[in-house]
């Protein structure tokens, strides 16, 4: 095998491993060795320091990329930022996404890192790694709205941001993302129902079990094999909702067989009167889920494509330019007040938005 021909396996080989999040160790793993050798018994599956370099110096190189592609851009950038939890260690990571218009008028987004954050989540700690990391990459002067989520920590940690890069707000403002709004509103209906959702929670782990699903479809008549209850997840938007959905048409089956079982489970199982208010918090939570699916999917893209569309039209006319941020800032009516304070601004934004929508 020519060197040429190694180097290409050895990239494709390292491509794979970062891809799919396969542990180097890979490499070093017999039967995986002795499959690649029967595939191509001239290649010798590189070391896991081999491809440890290479990961690092693809990395380096990407970064590189980036940075000079960014440096290209001639219009500001927006950032997205947002703390994930690793359910199975506790560990928290802040993800940190940049988002921009380019010169051909299509979005363009990437992330920038995807920080571990060992430390308390404070508005103090995040704002320093967000600020490192947008130092590193040559744009922290060239921010133009960042959105998070509502959480008070996220709000300190705009003000830090703003104060650190040494700009007033109103040329770098906050959006809170609407989704996490909608999610917020369907978290409050579901903790007045707490005790049921606790209990319809605790019979669908229950259900989940092999054993247990088996013996119980050989129970329902007409006999079905469609048993699917799914668990709610916490992070996951309309989970809960999916989980109710689900568990609420074999309501009266749940009921029969559970309350005939041995154990804590019989004092779990929801009673009529407590399914009756289980009926009202799906109706409530339908539209919510609704609106959360629009604005993230139908929604969102139609206002893109519609602001798109009059940017191509009004770009060159007098003001535009200034107008533009003012349309974004009206269309979020938690702001608005803070940066259109005077009625002029207003009626100008608002005549503006009048022809997108």
């Amino acid at each position: 095998m020519s060197k040429k021909e190694t180097t290409r396996h050895t990239n494709n080989f390292t491509e794979w491993i970062v891809c799919t999040a396969e542990p180097i160790g890979t490499v070093d793993e017999p039967h995986f060795v002795k499959m690649i050798n029967g595939l191509n018994p001239s290649y010798k599956v590189p070391c896991r320091q081999t491809i440890r370099k290479l990961i690092l110096d693809g990395y380096k190189m990407k970064k590189m990329q980036i940075i000079e592609e960014l440096a290209a851009v001639t219009s500001r950038f927006s950032l997205t930022t947002d703390m994930w939890q690793a359910s199975a260690r506790k560990q928290s990571y802040l993800a940190i996404t940049l988002q921009w218009i380019d010169n051909e008028w299509k979005l363009r987004n990437v992330i920038l890192d995807f920080r571990y954050m060992p430390k308390n989540h404070s508005g103090e700690n995040m704002k320093n790694v967000v600020m490192e990391t947008l130092q590193e990459f040559k744009v922290a002067h060239r921010i133009f709205g960042v959105t998070t989520d509502g959480a008070l920590n996220m709000v300190k940690f705009f003000e830090l941001l703003v104060m650190e890069m040494g700009v007033e707000k109103p040329n770098t403002f906050w959006n809170c993302c609407a989704a996490h709004i909608v999610n917020k509103v369907a978290e409050v209906a579901i903790k007045k129902e707490v005790v049921t959702v606790d209990k319809i929670r605790a019979c669908v782990i229950y259900m989940r079990r092999p054993t247990i699903r088996e013996i119980f479809l050989a129970t329902i008549k007409p006999a079905t094999e469609d048993l699917k209850l799914p668990l709610d997840v916490s992070t996951r938007w309309n989970s809960f909702l999916h989980m109710v959905e689900s568990a609420y048409p074999r309501r009266h089956e749940l009921y029969d067989y559970l309350s005939a079982q041995e154990g804590a489970i019989r004092d779990e199982v929801p009673s009529a009167e407590e399914w009756i208010d289980m009926e009202d918090l799906i109706e409530l939570l339908k539209p919510l889920k609704a609106v959360s699916a629009l604005w993230i999917c139908e929604l969102a893209k139609d206002m893109l494509v519609k602001l798109d569309e009059c940017l191509r039209l009004s770009w060159e006319k007098p003001g535009v330019r200034m107008q533009v941020p003012m349309i974004a800032r009206l269309l979020d009516p938690s702001i608005k007040d803070a940066y259109l304070p005077s009625a002029k601004s207003r009626t100008a934004a608002g005549t503006m938005l009048k022809h997108i929508v």
